[in-house]
């Protein structure tokens, strides 16, 4: 299967620098763009726009934590997809847009300086960041790339086109976080696994996570 990977927009691809060789392994061809935001106005326009340039071809999309929200764009514009994978992401809506719930967008509102929020990165201490990301190559790969969003971009819809919905859908948990939106892409239709950790243990559990996942794009579980 050839794998479009999404990183969320308050990250970078360096997310999947683990997870990536062990898909490789497995037999897939795997792509992982670049889609950090420059700008709030058309931000999921133009993350769809490089990451379909980056790999046209692309039969499946993981997506990770905000990443979700892309999926059905990047899906509605890839004719060959056949399987979606979130992994401890945000779970689409049903039909016409993806909005930031109130609680998340008045977080955003108190964290924002000037209208530009500081690194994700910086939003923990530093033993709670190292608890996430164990490696310090990882944290260090994380922080580097890690951009700083204008504010804006959290009242920007993502759109969800009709029909966007690939024959496989499976939801991977990793953090209790996301245990209601788990529940919900279950009670939705979408396969779900659980594997209880942490929300970055896509780099700090690649072996564990990697098996997830491609029992997830085989259907099974």
């Amino acid at each position: 299967m050839k794998l479009l990977l999404l990183h969320p927009p308050l990250l970078s691809a360096a997310v999947w620098r683990r997870l990536s060789p062990r898909l490789t392994a497995a037999g897939h061809s795997v792509t992982a763009p670049d889609l950090r935001p420059a700008q709030a106005e058309g931000w999921w326009r133009l993350a769809r726009d490089a990451a379909i340039a980056a790999a046209p071809d692309s039969d499946g999309v993981l997506a990770h934590s905000g990443a979700g929200v892309l999926a059905p764009v990047v899906l509605d514009s890839l004719p060959a997809a056949q399987a979606v994978v979130l992994i401890d992401a945000l779970l689409p809506a049903v039909g016409g847009s993806t909005a930031v719930t109130p609680p998340m967008r008045d977080a955003v509102r108190e964290l924002a300086v000037a209208g530009v929020l500081p690194q994700w990165t910086s939003w923990w201490d530093e033993a709670t960041l190292t608890e996430l990301v164990p490696d310090p190559d990882d944290r260090a790969a994380l922080i580097a790339q890690a951009p700083r969003l204008p504010e804006a971009l959290y009242d920007v819809p993502v759109p969800v086109p009709i029909g966007w919905e690939p024959a496989v859908r499976g939801y991977l948990q990793l953090s209790p976080a996301y245990g209601d939106v788990a529940a919900r892409a279950q009670q939705e239709g979408w396969q779900t696994m659980s594997l209880l950790g942490r929300h970055l243990d896509l780099l700090s559990d690649p072996a564990r996570v990697a098996e997830a996942v491609l029992a997830l794009l085989a259907g099974t579980d």
